[in-house]
């Protein structure tokens, strides 16, 4: 029998009417399935996991072949969402471009707007675990009122510090990139899909310790699960970082409380694997 259903979730957030893609994947109901859940699959399909991918990612960073996440959680017995922010994935605007006129801020306020959306759809809140930037996004909505709507928050590889890193390698771009709408980094992967993890390479370092990882897994990411930064949070993120996001009074105040246990349930996991 069917081990899940898929629904897609169109929402609005912010200005300029951007179109949000939210998947959700759940458990089929049909009497083949009903007839071997467990006790506690039926607990958890009353719960929400929502993973938020990092940035100039997709939903695909957890649906990874032979390491599906989305679907060791279904099967489970919970309900899965997989949001996208504006210009990642599905996510566009009206005009259907790709423009550099937001920033992290905005990223966030997407966040809100898919944790209050949830909220008034089901009367709960979700456990969400966040990959990079989606977990820096899960500590800066702690200060928010929708931070009510979320139960737990993990965390995994959200790191606030650039330097050293492969892709603090890319900051000299910005001067090119700067005459540029966007960096073209989805483009760029799908390019180098068909060598990727094949030849000592630092582009393999944007996605993880290449000893980490099957090559072929990581050339099919490559492929499905990059996207283009545009030139704003390009500038954000990699120009002004650490600087500018420790002094963000969102991402500050986050870490304060769960510093001093005033908060949600934290766990962070800090690994490229």
């Amino acid at each position: 029998g069917q081990v899940s259903k898929m629904t897609l979730h169109p929402l609005i957030s912010g200005q300029g009417g951007w179109k949000l893609n939210m998947m959700e994947y759940t458990r089929s109901n049909d009497s083949k399935t009903r007839a071997v859940q467990t006790r506690q699959q039926s607990a958890n399909q009353r719960q929400a996991v929502l993973f938020l991918h990092g940035l100039a990612s997709n939903r695909h960073t957890f649906m990874i072949p032979g390491a599906d996440v989305v679907g060791h959680f279904v099967k489970l017995g919970y309900t899965v969402l997989t949001p996208e922010l504006r210009s990642h994935g599905l996510s566009k605007d009206d005009s259907g471009k790709l423009h550099g006129y937001f920033g992290v801020d905005d990223y966030i306020d997407d966040a809100r707007a898919i944790l209050r959306y949830w909220f008034e759809l089901t009367g709960e809140g979700v456990h969400w675990i966040g990959h990079s930037m989606g977990g820096i996004i899960g500590l800066s909505l702690l200060m928010h009122p929708e931070a009510e709507h979320i139960k737990t928050l993990t965390t995994v590889a959200s790191s606030l510090f650039y330097k050293g890193s492969a892709w603090a390698r890319i900051t000299p771009l910005l001067r090119v990139v700067g005459m540029l709408p966007s960096f073209p980094s989805g483009s760029l992967m799908r390019f180098l899909a068909p060598i990727g993890f094949r030849l000592p390479a630092a582009i393999d370092l944007f996605m993880a310790v290449s000893a980490n990882i099957d090559g072929n897994v990581g050339r099919h990411l490559y492929r499905v699960n990059f996207e283009p930064i545009v030139k704003n949070v390009l500038k954000q993120v990699w120009c002004y970082a650490p600087l500018v996001i420790l002094l963000n009074p969102h991402i500050l105040r986050a870490i304060l409380l769960v510093a001093f246990g005033l908060t949600h349930t934290l766990i962070t996991i800090n690994s490229n694997s």
